[in-house]
């Protein structure tokens, strides 16, 4: 009798949310095939081997009866053996269609664990080629150029990238996003970009800003009539406005992008119109409750003073005085005013501030709060500004400004001027501010642990490229065999998601002593000298092993499937890396130590099982062999009998002497005759 004892060992290893839902919703499917075998007929190996104990249980109860009759034994014997041949068959089918599950999860192992270091270590430099790729893409679109011209372009554009990283701080991630803001814009393209990445790079690092926020002021910066050579200082104007006020840039930077436009048609520009802006920014934030409700009401200001209504409504409220330019109706015109103005070096909302200012002289209630809002902080000030947008709102400045949030900024300006001036003397001193900040930073801690990690993913993008034709090579030959056979890649995918935890031993083999690490160094082997020789010159044994993982994941799922699969090394590695997350608190890891102690206990119980089958095969065996015996002396005792029924019946007549006569007697006579009458009973 054949037996299959299954071992199905679970470990779980990383981040392993995402495959632990996978795994439960597989249970959920496996129950369902379960259920499906059982409706058509097809019995769990369980449930066959509980036929055949049923099977020799009966039989047992029959022999220890002492009733059976040795047909009846024999009967039973042999109905049990056909039973048992049967049952046999049935465990033989399930068993080879295990085999065949178990070799292709075993084929699939090595796929499902080459993904499982796809994720950990491939995945970072996969996402960065992908994103270098899009931009070069960008960067080259339109251009004539050959798609081998195109792919030197995303190598340069690495290249330009690390360089501002390496130069700048920051990560790589964040200089390649600000790389693509600043070429899709149109506006740069990669030479001229090589010129500003490195100072967008720098401001985002010292100030905590995002590196495409950082890159979309750089582009308004342009745009707003800076030069190239000026965008630092316009950079260090934009960082020191957060340094001398309260409106930091790294939240500054997400409107400065959206106010440099309107304050240009507004008629600012150039390094003077960017340090009003950021000034008027600092300022704003007194009658604002947050950074972010600063940076919406200046937008908002902007957008008013250059629309028609608002010219519209300064032409029927505002009262012209003296030397204001007016139309044959007697109204303001603001347009013309505000060209005034500006002869005299007065921008639009100082203008406008201005003409605030002249309507509210001699309403002494304004005036008064006014002085108080000056000198007031805290919730007091916030207090007041609200009592003077009140007033605004309820008189004829109201309807020029209707806006809220615009009319919070002109009283920013209005009741902070003595601040608004300081800011803006402080920013004719900002030239270096970036560049003294990224001085004072970069010798920290967590500057150079930001620096070595870019320099560790750039290494493991360099060896990703090495092993990318094979991996595409090897993406395509799975997608195509995926294709043409889907229940079987099913079902191999879904065995060998058990087996995607050997994977990981390429990343942790030093946990497993010399056994992991020779079996990885002979997988490095396989990834060609160059590429074994650059993840041994820079962290040696185990330095190795992650290189290993992180350049050739298909490599090591395949090699270790082919190497270890079922070794007492793959079963040690694993419960080694389950073991060493369990003592950092992870859940998962800890669960799957607990699930492993299950799977080994019911293991145990199978072979024990599979003992008491194999003794009870014994016992059935020892039974034939006397049932063999008792069979065999019957027929002996049987031929005997036979050759004494075959000889004649002998008679003989005793003489016996009655009263001293001799008469002969037949024997046989009187047998009957006794038999007749009964051994005991009278004659009948």
């Amino acid at each position: 009798m054949s037996t299959q004892t299954v071992s199905l060992r679970l470990l779980l290893t990383g981040n392993a949310g995402a495959e632990l839902r996978r795994i439960a919703q597989q249970n959920q499917r496996d129950t369902r095939i379960i259920n499906d075998m059982q409706r058509l007929g097809i019995r769990t190996q369980r449930q066959v081997h509980q036929e055949i104990r049923n099977q020799e249980r009966a039989y047992r109860r029959l022999r220890a009866s002492g009733v059976a009759s040795a047909n009846d034994l024999r009967r039973a014997h042999r109905a049990m053996r056909e039973e048992i041949r049967r049952l046999n068959g049935e465990l033989r089918t399930s068993g080879s269609l295990m085999g065949k599950m178990q070799t292709a999860g075993a084929i699939a192992g090595g796929t499902v664990a080459a993904g499982a270091v796809v994720g950990s270590q491939i995945k970072p430099a996969r996402s960065y080629d992908e994103q270098l790729a899009r931009t070069s893409g960008t960067a080259t679109y339109g251009k004539g150029m050959t798609i081998a011209d195109r792919k030197l372009v995303k190598v340069e554009l690495d290249k330009t990238v690390m360089s501002a990283v390496r130069g700048s701080g920051g990560t790589r991630e964040g200089a390649l996003d600000a790389a693509d803001t600043l070429i899709a814009s149109g506006a740069y393209d990669l030479a001229s970009v090589k010129e500003v990445l490195g100072v967008t790079q720098r401001a985002a690092f010292v100030s905590g800003a995002t590196a495409s926020d950082a890159a979309a002021v750089t582009l308004q910066l342009k745009n707003f009539g800076l030069s190239p050579d000026q965008i630092a200082l316009g950079q260090d104007m934009a960082v020191g406005g957060g340094q001398l006020g309260g409106f930091e840039y790294d939240t500054m930077a997400q409107y400065l992008s959206r106010q440099l436009p309107l304050a240009k048609a507004a008629g600012y520009g150039d390094i003077d119109g960017l340090k009003k802006i950021v000034a008027l920014n600092q300022v704003a934030i007194n009658t604002a409750g947050n950074q972010d409700e600063a940076g919406n009401n200046v937008v908002n200001l902007l957008q008013k003073i250059t629309s028609r209504e608002f010219a519209k409504q300064i032409y029927k409220q505002i009262e012209p005085q003296k030397g204001d330019p007016t139309d044959k109706g007697g109204g303001l015109l603001w347009g013309e005013y505000a060209r005034q103005q500006k002869a005299k070096g007065v921008d639009q909302i100082d203008a406008f501030v201005a003409l605030l200012e002249r309507q509210l002289a001699g309403d002494s209630q304004y005036q008064a709060l006014k002085k108080q809002a000056g000198n007031a902080k805290g919730q007091e000030a916030k207090a007041l500004y609200e009592q003077m947008s009140q007033m605004l709102e309820g008189s004829n400045l109201g309807e020029v400004i209707a806006d809220r949030q615009a009319l919070m900024a002109a009283l920013a300006i209005s009741t902070n001027g003595a601040e608004n001036e300081r800011i803006k003397a402080g920013l004719d001193n900002a030239g270096g501010t970036v560049n003294d900040l990224h001085e004072l930073f970069k010798g920290d801690e967590w500057a150079t642990a930001m620096g070595r990690q870019q320099e560790q993913l750039n290494i493991n993008y360099g060896l990703y490229k090495q092993v990318n034709e094979q991996l595409s090579g090897f993406n395509q030959s799975l997608g195509g065999f995926m294709e043409k056979h889907e229940g079987l890649a099913t079902a191999a995918y879904s065995a060998g998601l058990a087996l995607a935890a050997i994977g990981a031993a390429g990343v942790v083999g030093s946990l497993a002593g010399g056994a992991g690490a020779g079996a990885m160094g002979g997988l490095l082997g396989r990834l060609g000298g160059g590429l074994a020789a650059a993840g041994a010159g820079a962290v040696g044994t185990a330095g190795m092993a992650v290189a290993g993982g992180a350049a050739g994941g298909y490599l090591i799922g395949t090699g270790i499937s082919k190497s270890i699969e079922g070794t007492a090394a793959s079963d040690a590695i694993g419960e080694k890396i389950a073991q060493a997350l369990a003592l950092f608190g992870n859940d998962t890891a800890q669960t799957a130590i607990e699930s492993n102690a299950k799977y080994d206990q019911m293991i145990a119980e199978q072979q024990q099982t599979k003992q008491k089958q194999e003794q009870m095969i014994n016992e059935q065996a020892q039974t034939k062999q006397i049932q063999s015996q008792l069979v065999s002396q019957q027929g002996v005792m049987i031929s005997h009998l036979s050759a004494i029924a075959a000889k004649p019946v002998p008679t003989f007549n005793p003489t016996i002497s009655i009263g001293g006569r001799s008469t002969a007697m037949n024997m046989m006579d009187e047998i009957g005759k006794q038999s007749k009458r009964g051994k005991y009973g009278p004659y009948r």
